[in-house]
């Protein structure tokens, strides 16, 4: 942006392309009254003609914000928009707005036969955002993005779409499933695109794929074993909360007969969640079971419904010498999740160094995820209300500066690292934070305010609590304290948007390291440009 000559009654200018210079179209430009320098009565509206030319005439004096926005361009200045001051009696006041054009993604969804397909909703998963098309009749997509950076394509074949035949010379049941670009069913094989301002990605073609399916049943029991009659039970698939639906909703649904029988349509391989639900004299009951569908048909799959019960447990904060215990921090009780989904949690928010350490968010994202929360006395003393029989992970948040969370058992087992069957009678859960853990410092090589991640060494350890991740400083410099003692990988990506997908390459170009209590270890780190 550009302002020149003095203030004036009259305001003009133009909107450009930044890469070309030329105008810009409708483009909507806005003087809105600003209450930092001095007030201005009312708010300017207007729209660039042909040549991205505009004109506010006759403008009151007064302190005015200058914006522009379009749905199909970018502003390209890093800093906010300008504010302005108009004064009467003066040369006209010209200003100049830079934009870039949005990137678009267009392509074509067919099936094995290159037939189009109607109706299929095709998702662009990129930094921090969610963009979706629909396929016109002809099976083609175009969606403008609403920001550069690396994005993840997938399709999901739209309901009401007839299944594929059986292979010739079998009667193996097929369905179609969720196909990744550059055109595979799993989201561990798939391939991101990196899209710059300005970038036109055409030619884009996802082809649904026929995979084999097969019968899920079982029968559904009331807690006193007696069958589970009309009771409707749904099915769901473990995908990560990015690719699911919104809100997330059952694949399939099944009523049980009167011996408490369900059967599901056959369905593709990958791990599933079967739930019902049932009030009963005021007490909601639930049952539910994690299937793994792996080439073979499963019909012994025994569902039970179960009363909910109460989990006591203990936040001990070992205080320093001579020092008051901080307040303990809140627990959450986090219900098994299938390995998409967990690896999702691990890795989607370790790149973000500022939301990890907010406990605020942290509560907001266990809770959207179901988790169930508790928040400790001043003695350290809580319990989970409403919990059901399943697989958890119990996830206290961060701690006080100074403290680290040192183990969570129950009874006398420690579970920090892995999940724990619970059931009614469970032994209470005891949580401990220590203070007198090492410290982690250094300098990443071309770090670009990237993200420096401390990930446990031990695999079942990277969840909240054990894993660290900040941000480099404007030297290039590091430090995070209050770590654990154990093994750790330490690694850094550069920029403020990276997006890896934290896997076994991402680790074998990390800087291991010991960290022992109370001292400090020095890691001088190269960033990785992912």
């Amino acid at each position: 942006m550009l302002a020149a000559g003095a203030p004036a009654q009259i305001v003009e200018g133009s909107i450009v392309n930044a890469a070309t210079n030329a105008g810009i179209a409708q483009v909507s430009v806005h003087l809105e009254p600003s209450s930092e320098i001095d007030s201005a009565d009312e708010p300017y509206d207007t729209v660039t003609d042909t040549l991205g030319h505009f004109t506010f005439a006759k403008v009151k004096p007064g302190a005015y914000r200058f914006t522009y926005y379009s749905p199909s361009y970018l502003r390209t200045a890093a800093t906010p928009f300008p504010h302005i001051k108009v004064s009467a009696g003066a040369d006209p006041l010209k200003l100049e707005g830079r934009m870039a054009e949005l990137p678009s993604i267009s392509g074509r969804v067919v099936d094995i036969n290159g037939n189009g397909i109607a109706n299929a909703l095709v998702a662009m998963n990129g930094p921090a955002i969610r963009m979706t098309a629909t396929t016109d009749a002809a099976g083609n997509f175009e969606r403008h993005l609403a920001q550069p950076g690396r994005y993840s394509i997938f399709v999901t074949p739209p309901a009401g779409l007839a299944p594929p035949a059986p292979e010739p010379g079998s009667d193996q049941a097929r369905v179609w499933t969720r196909v990744y670009y550059p055109g595979v069913a799993s989201p561990d094989a798939a391939s991101k695109i990196a899209i710059y301002p300005g970038d036109r990605i055409p030619g884009i073609q996802l082809k649904l794929l026929p995979v084999p399916a097969h019968s899920v049943r079982g029968a559904l029991l009331n807690p006193d074993s007696t069958p589970a009659a009309s009771v409707t039970v749904a099915l769901y698939i473990d995908e990560s909360p990015a690719d699911r639906d919104q809100p997330e909703l059952p694949k399939y649904q099944a009523k049980t007969d009167s011996e408490g029988v369900f059967e599901f349509p056959p369905v593709a391989d990958g791990d599933w969640r079967i739930t019902a639900e049932l009030e009963r004299g005021g007490v909601k009951l639930q049952a539910l079971q994690w299937i793994e569908m792996a080439g073979r048909d499963i019909g012994n799959v025994s569902l039970r419904f179960d009363a909910p019960f109460v989990l006591q447990g203990r936040v001990v904060m070992e205080a320093r010498d001579g020092t008051a215990a901080p307040k303990p921090p809140a627990v959450f009780l986090v219900a098994h999740a299938g390995r998409i989904r967990r690896e999702f949690g691990a890795a989607s928010w370790m790149l973000q160094p500022e939301t990890m350490a907010a406990t605020g968010f942290q509560r907001v994202l266990f809770s959207q995820g179901g988790a169930i929360s508790a928040d400790p006395d001043s003695a350290g003393n809580f319990s989970f209300k409403d919990v059901y029989a399943d697989g958890y992970r119990i996830a206290p948040l961060a701690a006080s500066d100074g403290y680290y969370l040192d183990s969570v058992r129950v009874g006398d087992t420690d579970v920090a690292a892995s999940e724990v069957q619970l059931a009614a009678g469970a032994l209470p859960v005891t949580i401990v934070y220590k203070t007198g853990g090492g410290t982690v410092h250094g300098t990443v090589e071309k770090c670009a305010s990237g993200a420096v991640l401390l990930i446990p060494a031990e695999a079942d350890m990277r969840w909240f609590g054990f894993l660290h991740s900040v941000r480099c400083d404007a030297k290039d410099h590091y430090e995070i304290g209050a770590v654990r003692p154990g093994e750790y990988y330490a690694v850094a990506f550069a920029g403020s948007d990276s997006d890896p997908l934290l896997d076994e390459r991402i680790l074998r170009q990390a800087h291991h390291i010991t960290v022992k209590p109370g001292e400090t270890v020095t890691a001088d780190i190269a960033a990785i440009f992912e």
